[in-house]
């Protein structure tokens, strides 16, 4: 984190802010510049469908222009090489709804949607 953004934070402090506070603060700065500074497989292989509230899914959403860009495995782990294809597809002005992986047609998800509530999903409308 630049040191700029840490003494903004603290000439910043109003009197009732305590120490801890501001270090919460710098952490936060810190992780979203962490995110900011990583590839695109590493913020696919630390893609947690489950969390849609963190700076990965931030980063994804823009890189994504919130399009769909996620592929999953059959253990439901997300597929980061599909993906980042997905996402090449995505820079170049095209949306993909399904791509064929290992010959099966595999569905790309939005983020925030996981493999497993898609198959819950289709389990209920089979029942």
């Amino acid at each position: 984190m630049p040191a700029r953004r840490v003494a903004e934070i603290f000439r910043g402090k109003k009197d009732n802010e305590t120490t801890s506070q501001l270090l919460s603060q710098i952490e936060i700065v810190s992780e979203e510049e962490k995110v900011r500074k990583m590839s695109l497989k590493e913020l696919l292989s630390n893609y947690n469908p489950k969390e849609n509230d963190n700076f990965i899914y931030e980063r994804l959403k823009k890189l994504s222009n919130g399009k769909p860009c996620i592929i999953f495995n059959d253990d439901g782990s997300v597929n980061v090489e599909e993906s980042s294809k997905v996402f090449e597809a995505i820079k170049g002005g095209f949306a993909i709804d399904t791509l064929v992986v290992n010959n099966k047609p595999r569905r790309v998800f939005p983020l925030g949607e996981s493999f497993a509530e898609f198959l819950m999903k289709i389990q209920c409308f089979l029942a």
